[in-house]
Order: structure tokens, then sequence, then C-alpha cells
């Protein structure tokens, strides 16, 4: 919440007299502690203290739906510190008091979030109860007869959908797949990916872990890929990053060569993106798929390296998913300083032009492309990786190879980039073939 925000109701919170007017203050209290828990960092210690002022007042018996209501703000912030039994406790005490109190979308709401809490603590037949009672309390919204409109109806099939997804992963925790996808499809019909984009992508997700457990590596990769629209590694980094390691784990249970140069790709990609010094477990997992990808590449293509791996794969793709993955790859590179960054991009260059000629000239092109979009000193390295690769070759191959670039430059580019490329190169000691 905006600070502002959370000022103007501190203002308020402090106008109010606790003896004068305590349930105002109380009110007022519970409306700061709610605003503080969502403000940007938290402050759960400070809402938490806010919110026990307010329930001593809003007692149980004096006011059960407001007391209801501050139980479940404060069940929020144990679960927001990892405080899952606590705040398990406080979310069922809070349905209790309001199940018969308040309308069914706050219902499905506060069974939903006992659920959560009892997933968090691993109790999923109790999870799969709590989901049962928030579905039973939302349909009560949206069963025939029942009309919402507005973002009040947006509101409704969101809480709909999360309810069975959340369901759907309890139930895949269970083992018990063919429920975990009847729950999973039934929210994924449910809203769209303006109204509910983490609800749909974590649909998708889960329904490629489903198919993954049932052994469809074909459904599971359509259903990775769904969720990796959705969840951009700007937008949604971690869950970006899970994506893309459960996307190498749904290709590496293929056998055919091109499916492991997929997941041994996007297990490079997942063990970029996994901080090691935080997620640990994450990283050390996926830097060990890689491993045994890799030996299995090994094994059916000797004597190829990574990069290698990595330019027999681009040159198999259609133009739109090579751009895709030129521009992941050149971000990864690009992340790193020089001369690593130089390194990888001057094996990424010497892997492509081992491909047949029309291939290496096409992955050329779309490198350059890449290249343009690069600040200066990325485009500095590429090139600068570029032509050590050119470098490493016989005296007629180096001279194919800088004819291939002169010609890329200059059938791609117009007159600016084309200067800003070729400065670069002389500054580098190229000579025009």
């Amino acid at each position: 919440m905006p600070t502002d925000a959370v000022a103007a109701l501190e203002a308020v919170y402090l106008a109010r007299s606790p003896v004068d007017d305590p349930v105002g203050r109380a009110m007022a209290a519970y409306r700061l502690a709610v605003a503080l828990g969502e403000s940007v960092p938290p402050d759960a210690r400070r809402a938490l203290g806010l919110l026990d002022e307010a329930r001593l007042v809003l007692t149980e018996s004096r006011a059960p739906i407001e007391h209801g209501r501050i139980l479940t703000a404060a069940a929020s912030q144990h679960r927001a510190m990892s405080e899952p039994a606590r705040a398990s406790e406080l979310f069922e005490r809070a349905a209790g008091l309001l199940d018969d109190r308040v309308d069914g979308e706050e219902r499905a709401a506060v069974w939903s979030n006992v659920g959560l809490a009892r997933t968090e603590l691993g109790q999923l037949e109790h999870a799969v109860l709590a989901f049962d009672r928030a579905v039973a309390a939302i349909a009560t919204v949206t069963g025939a007869g029942a009309t919402a409109s507005g973002e009040k109806a947006s509101s409704v099939w969101r809480i709909h959908a999360t309810v069975l997804i959340n369901r759907g992963l309890a139930w895949f925790g269970l083992g018990n797949f063919d429920q975990a996808r009847a729950d999973l499809e039934a929210g994924l019909g449910l809203v769209d990916v303006a109204a509910a984009p983490i609800q749909l992508g974590m649909a998708h997700h889960s329904l490629g872990q489903v198919a993954t457990a049932q052994g469809r590596p074909d459904v599971a990769i359509v259903q990775f890929l769904a969720a990796l629209r959705i969840f951009t590694r700007t937008t949604f980094p971690h869950q970006h990053a899970v994506a893309t390691f459960n996307l190498g784990v749904a290709y590496a249970c293929t056998a055919d060569l091109t499916s492991l140069r997929r997941a041994q790709w996007s297990f490079e990609a997942a063990v970029n993106l996994f901080d090691p010094r935080i997620q640990t477990a994450q990283w050390q997992e996926t830097a060990t798929r890689l491993g045994e990808v890799n030996e299995r590449l090994a094994t059916r293509s000797p004597g190829r390296s990574v990069a290698e791996h990595r330019a027999a794969l681009l040159g198999s793709l259609g133009d739109d998913e090579q751009l895709a993955l030129i521009r992941d790859l050149a971000d990864r590179f690009a992340a790193r300083p020089d001369p690593q960054r130089m390194d990888l991009f001057r094996e990424a260059a010497a892997a492509a032009r081992g491909e047949v000629p029309e291939v290496s000239r096409a992955l050329l092109r779309t490198t350059l492309f890449v290249l343009a979009e690069q600040p200066d000193a990325v485009l500095r390295s590429g090139l600068m990786g570029q032509l050590a690769a050119h470098r490493s070759l016989a005296p007629s191959g180096r001279l194919a190879a800088d004819t291939d670039l002169d010609q890329v430059i200059q059938e791609l580019f117009q007159g600016p980039q084309r200067v800003r490329f070729r400065d670069i190169l002389y500054e580098l000691s190229w000579e025009r073939p």
C-alpha cells in the first residue's frame, strides 16, 4: 500500500481516543494493521500489535464478524512470517465465527486460507476438506440463480478458480492425479490471463507437473510452455525459474536427441536463474539434472561440447523460436563480466560456425540482430567473441567467416547500425575482406 495511504490511516487511528471512542479506535487500528501488512516492506510485528488492540475491544461476543476479520488479518501476518501452525489456528477460529454470518465470497476466502495453511503444514487431507468448504461457499454465489456483475463477478470467479487450483495442488500432493487434473482444468476454465495471471500460470504449471507424474511428457511440455508465456523472467522471476526447471524435467523424459538438447537448454537457463546462495537446494538439484543430461548427450553424440549442442538445437528451430532462444542466450551472457562474457560469445560463435554453411549463416544473422538490441558494452563483447572464433580458423576458413560477417552486416542493417557495427569491428583490428 502507498506510504501516503498508510500515513492517512495512521492519522485517523491517532485521532481516535481509546477512552472516548474505543470502537472507532479499534476499527482504525484494524484498518491500519491491514495496510501495514500490505505495505512494502510489510510491518508484521506492528500490525499484530494493532490487531491485538482491536481484538480486545471488538470481542467475539460483542462483534463476532469484526472479530473474525481481525483473526483473519492476524493469521495472514503469521502466515507471512512463516508461522503456518499459528496461522492455521487463527484462520480456523475466524472461519467458525464467519461461516454463518458473511456472504459466500468471504466464506470461501476464509476457508481457502485454512486450506493453504493446512497445505503449508503438510496436512493435505485436512487441506482438501477446507477447500471443499470453500468450493461449497463460493457455489452459493456462482451457482444456479446467483448473479454477480462487474468487478464483483471478476473477484468471485478469481476466488473460485484459486480455490480449485489450490485444491488440485493438494490432490497432487496426495498422489491423486485424476482429481488434481480435474480441479486444475476446471480452475483454468474460469479466468483469463488479464483477470488472474498468477492463478492461470499456476494452473498450467501444475497440470504440467501432473502430466509429468503420469508419464505424459508431451502434454507436460505444452503446459509448462503455456505457464512460461505468463511467468516471464521479468514479471514473475521465481515462478519462471521453477517452470523452466520443470520444462527441462519433461524434456529429459523423452529419448530423442533434440529433446535432450532442449532439456540441456532449460536446465542451463534455470541454473542461471536460481541464486545458489539463497535457493541452494533448487540450484543444486538443477545443476545435478544438467550434469545428468550432459552425460546422456555425451553418450549419444560423443565429442560435442555444450556450445555445439546449443548450436545444433538452434539450427533446427524455426525463425521465431530461434530468435527467442538466442535472445535468452544473449541475456545470459550479458549478465557476466568480461572476459568471461567474451569467451561465452566466442564459444557460441565457434560452435555455430561448425554447422553446415546455410545453418551457420542463419545463426550468424540472428545473433547479430540480437546483438544490435544490446548495449554497446555487450555488443562489443559479442563482436570480440565472434572475431576470436574466426581467428582460430585456418586462413581459408577465416576468410570465409569474415566474408559472411561482412555480408550479413550489409544485408541486415541500415546506415547507422551498419556504421555502429563496423566502427567497433575496426577498433578490434578487423579488416573487411
